[in-house]
């Protein structure tokens, strides 16, 4: 889901909904949802997805983060038949592992890393990538 910044509406962010019903399903997500929060909150990396603001309602929590405007590795490497290029592919893992080494350096663990989550975000040409962004309730171990 996109969401919009009510002073600028050129700012967009990408909204990741958590219902507090599926919450309730195991007594574990919620302190889950909880570390996820602390942990993305504190990190600072160009390969990681900034968490920007969470907040609750009555039946759902939100997460704003920023938005990256590629989609998702899966979906990228689909588009190109299966295969990149090799200078993509090396471009791109040098980046997922500078983002690896920024959640290492907060002693956590990502435990969820596959091509759908792994977030494109490209400025001027193709050659940045924003990691991790989409995070279920228990990618990350402290």
């Amino acid at each position: 889901m996109l969401g919009y910044d009510a002073q600028d509406p050129k700012k967009v962010y990408a909204i990741k909904t958590i219902s507090k019903q599926k919450l309730n399903e195991h007594p574990k997500n919620l302190t889950n949802l909880t570390n996820e929060i602390v942990i993305m909150s504190e990190m600072r990396s160009p390969y990681i997805v900034a968490l920007l603001n969470a907040t609750k309602t009555a039946n759902s929590y939100y997460l704003a983060m920023e938005l990256c405007n590629g989609g998702d590795l899966e979906n990228f490497v689909k588009k190109r038949g299966g295969y990149l290029q090799e200078e993509e592919a090396r471009l791109i893992l040098r980046q997922i592992v500078q983002g690896i080494a920024a959640i290492k350096t907060k002693e956590v663990m990502h435990r969820d890393l596959k091509l759908p989550n792994i977030m494109l975000h490209f400025k001027d040409q193709p050659n940045d990538v924003c990691t991790d962004s989409e995070f279920s309730l228990d990618n990350y171990i402290k």
